[in-house]
Formats: structure tokens, sequence, C-alpha cells
């Protein structure tokens, strides 16, 4: 949308109409006008039905708008034409004319790609002999509040948390003690970064470096650390502008004010910050525009002596695709890397972690954890998720020992529960993940590094991807290179999006449908772990 459009948003603004038949609206007469017309349309359809026909009468005046949004109802759904026609526009007739009046230019292209076409056939449906022409105008002051995309009514869906918003947030939003700084366990592995971010959280104490990059493995606390050094500042400095967001959600809010003419409301909201911690910044390869605009974001910030936090799964100059621009400013501050839990460490962060979750764990199972003789190295991710299924199990088996603490054996089953078996695992190839998912799934080996988005395909792709994190010591980026894609945010995506679905049952047209995910990943692991034992 372009300057001239968002300036001659303001005020109300009658001059800026769309006509649909290029015909003025024509004062006086009003509804009477359209109440004859009602009434010379019916007098031949009674006629009409005389010879065996039933035509459905002409729609008096006063009751075709409401008629109009029962229509679109059935086309659109209630909630999105209650969303559009009632709560972002106001509907009036005058004369031959209806009128649509809304809050931005930007809400003019959006009803007519939605609404415009079944809106018109609607209106000569229900008013045969000269349907109204439909003409916009725009009023902002009609609709306090909807010029800022932040405050646009959005879809009713299940409440749930957004990091999308970009305001600053108040001490009580600040995230809880889980992610507190001091929770976080330090080692040779990650000492640098640790003692990185307390700097970048004292904003009373000057830095060498405004800027912090921390780049790792997924699962290693990067996350950890970024909202940590946010509540760390709000914690000592409670009026503090601060902001913890997802690239992605970064990304999303600046396509939505771009495309309601408010990007200055944006970047005030951004450049005005004291700290701005961005997470996951490798979802930001491709995406040009984004990348300008957060290189403008980065100067700005800067300028204004404010400190900048971003994490992502690759060191910045392995991110495809990004503006050499962009890189250099990622280049220019402390870049640091976390690395995967040393002996020592991991060892402190299993009796750490345990010790919260109420865990005791002999020597044993302690030693058990620290070195897996199935998979090698955990990250933390994978402790604590193996804990938390170790917590699960003793709930379920009872057996303690002597002294009260967790035996082997329980510590055994949680593990092989996870693929953590402590016979080693015969190895397994890509191929034959590949292979069985594709056989099963009746998938093209080709198809899953296309941008195809079959709902086939897509399944094998995320099952390939959950079987070889279970099977295979692959990281994502192998993963992804292996599927024939550029790009492995989309794998970890893809195997965020499975985790969830995993009680969902599958149905793709095929022998397999009926299962859940989890029993389609099963069923097709085992016959992966039968065909390697038999090899």
């Amino acid at each position: 949308m372009g300057e001239s459009t968002a300036r001659s948003a303001t005020g109300s603004v009658k001059a800026s109409r769309i006509t649909s038949n290029n015909r003025p609206a024509t004062p006086g007469r009003a509804t009477e006008e359209l109440q004859n017309r009602a009434e010379q349309t019916r007098k031949p359809k009674a006629r009409r039905a005389s010879a065996g026909t039933t035509p459905a009468p002409a729609t008096p005046a006063s009751e075709l708008i409401p008629t109009l949004l029962a229509r679109l109802e059935e086309e659109f759904g209630a909630q999105r034409v209650n969303r559009y026609f009632n709560i972002q526009a106001r509907l009036a007739l005058s004369g031959t004319v209806l009128n649509i009046t809304v809050p931005t230019a930007f809400h003019i292209e959006l009803m007519e790609n939605i609404f415009g076409k079944k809106l018109r056939e609607t209106l000569g449906d229900l008013v045969r002999d000269g349907a109204p022409g439909v003409e916009y105008g725009i009023d902002p002051e009609l609709f306090p509040g909807l010029s800022d995309p932040d405050v646009m009514p959005k879809a009713q869906a299940k409440p749930k948390a957004s990091r999308a918003l970009a305001k600053p947030r108040a001490k009580s939003e600040a995230f809880d003690e889980r992610c507190d700084l001091d929770r976080f366990v330090v080692g040779d592995a990650n000492e640098m970064a640790y003692d990185a971010a307390l700097q970048m959280a004292d904003l009373n104490q000057s830095t060498p470096f405004t800027r912090l990059f921390l780049h790792s493995d997924c699962g290693l606390g990067k996350t950890h650390l970024l909202r940590g050094i946010i509540r760390r500042t709000l914690a000592a400095n409670p009026q503090a502008r601060v902001r913890y967001v997802a690239a992605e959600a970064f990304t999303n809010e600046y396509i939505a004010s771009v495309q309601a003419g408010n990007v200055e409301s944006f970047r005030k909201r951004y450049r005005s910050l004291d700290l701005l911690c961005l997470d996951d910044i490798h979802f930001l390869s491709r995406k040009n525009a984004t990348q300008v605009e957060l290189l403008h974001t980065f100067d700005a910030i800067e300028i204004g002596g404010s400190r900048l936090v971003l994490a992502s799964d690759v060191h910045p100059a392995q991110i495809e695709s990004l503006t050499p621009g962009l890189t250099n400013r990622l280049l220019s501050g402390l870049v640091v890397k976390i690395q995967t839990p040393d002996a020592p460490l991991r060892k402190r962060l299993v009796v750490e972690l345990a010790s919260r979750r109420g865990l005791r764990l002999d020597q044993a199972a302690v030693q058990r954890l620290i070195e897996d003789p199935s998979r090698g190295e955990w990250t933390v991710r994978e402790l604590e998720g193996a804990l938390t299924r170790i917590v699960a199990t003793a709930n379920v088996i009872t057996d303690r020992a002597e002294d009260g603490s967790i035996p082997m054996h329980i510590v055994e089953r949680a593990l092989s529960a996870l693929g953590r078996a402590s016979t080693p695992i015969r190895a397994i190839r890509f191929d034959h993940i590949r292979d069985a998912v594709c056989s099963t799934l009746e998938v093209e080996h080709k198809d899953l590094g296309e941008s195809g988005r079959h709902k086939r395909v897509v399944m094998a792709r995320a099952v390939i991807t959950v079987l070889c994190k279970q099977m295979t010591t692959l990281s994502y980026p192998e993963i992804a290179r292996k599927l024939g894609k550029t790009n492995h945010s989309t794998v970890i995506t893809a195997h965020q999006r499975i985790a969830k679905q995993m009680g969902d049952t599958v149905a793709l047209g095929l022998p397999v449908d009926g299962m859940t995910i989890e029993q389609l990943t099963e069923n097709i692991g085992r016959r992966i772990k039968e065909s390697g034992a038999q090899a």
C-alpha cells in the first residue's frame, strides 16, 4: 500500500470510493425507489407462477442488508462475515447504492478480494431489476483503534499465548522462574555464552559489545538464555522496554503491519526498545523484505545505545540467503557457540535436573544417563525428556531401592521407551528409513525434496524426520540435505508439528488409514528394526 493511499485514509474520506458500476450515488427517493422496483419485480413473478413455476420474490429494501449478510454467511461462514461486515465495516443503503464504510484503504482491497464477486452476484439475485451499485468509503473515526494492526479483531479462536505482539513486557508478564539465569547449569561447554548473557542483562553497566549472537544445535540452552536475559533485566529495571520474540513472529507481525499500512507504528515499537532478544533468526532465510526491515531496526537500536541478543541453530555465516548487509551486522557483534555438554557438565545437569523433579538416582543410574551406550551424547533437552520419562515410569512402577532411590531396571525401562536401550542398536541408514516410509505412504523419493504440499508427501517428510531422530544420530541439517531440502528449519517445523499430532488419526486414502500417527510411526520403525536384524 503506497504512501499516497495511506495519506488519503485520514479523517472522513468520502472521495475515496470504488463504484462497481461507475454510477454515482443518487440522493433523494432513497428507499422508496428500491421499494418501487421490488414491487415491479414481484408482479411478473406472480403471473409466471401461474404457469407452474414458483420463483423467489424480490427482497424488500428494508430487508435487503440483513438478507444479503445471511446469504454471505451461507457462503463464507457467520464468524467471517461478522468480523468483516459488522466489526470492520458499516453498511447503508442510499438510493441505488450500497455504501460500505471501512477504516482503511487496506480494508477495501481485502473485502473486494474476499467478498467482491459474491457480494455483487447476491445483490443481483435479491434485486434483479437494477441491483444497487457498491461504493466504498474510508472513515477511520468510525472505527477507533482498527487502524492499528495490534488491535484489529481476529477470528475468534481458542485463546493461546502469542509472542507476536511487539509490546514491552511488564514485570508481571516476564517468563517464569524456569527461565531464570540462576537455573542455567554452567560448564565449559556454555560458560562463555552464560557470562555474555549476564553482561547483556545488566543495563546499568556498560559492556564492550551491544550485540550478542548465540548459536548451537537444538536443545542446548539458547532460548533459556534469551528468556533469562529478559527476566533478569526486568527484575533489575521494571520499567525497561524489553522484548523477546521468535523470528517467525517478527516476520508475521511485519507483514501484517505492511498490509494494514501501519509500518511506522511497527517500527516505533521495535526501535524504541532498550533490549531486543530475537530467537531462531535462521527462519529469516530467503525472506528478503523482512531482512531489510530487520537490518534498519538493528541500526536504529544501536544508534540509540540499546542492546540486541540473537540466537540461531547455525553460525550467522552459514544461514542461507541472508543479505550481505545483515550477515555483516550479525558478525560484527560477539558471536558465541554453545557446545554439546561434556561428561562433567552432563553429570551436573543430571543431578540438578533430577533434584528439581524430586528424583533420587543412584550412581549407576546417573552414569547411565551420562554415557548412553545406544546414542552417545545427550542434549540438555533430551536429558530433560529422559528424566520426565523416568518420573512417569516410576509413578507406575513403584519399586524402590532400600535407600529410596529409583532402581536401575525402572531407568532402563524408561530409556528403552525413548529408543535408548542399553543394548546398542544396529546402525540404521537414512535410506532404510526413507524407503520404508515412502513404500508405506506410496510417495516417490523425488517428491520429498520438492515444494509440493500433498498430504502424503508432508506426512512422509515428518515421519522420516521422527524416525531419523529416534534411530540415527543425524542432525536436522543432515536430515534436510538427505531429503533434498535447502533449509533445515522446515524439517524442524515438521518435527515439532507432528509431535503435537501423534494422537491424530491417519486419513490419506491408504491401508494405514485409521491408525494414529504414533501407531503408524511405531509400525514403520518396528519393520525397519526387524529388517535390520535379519540383514
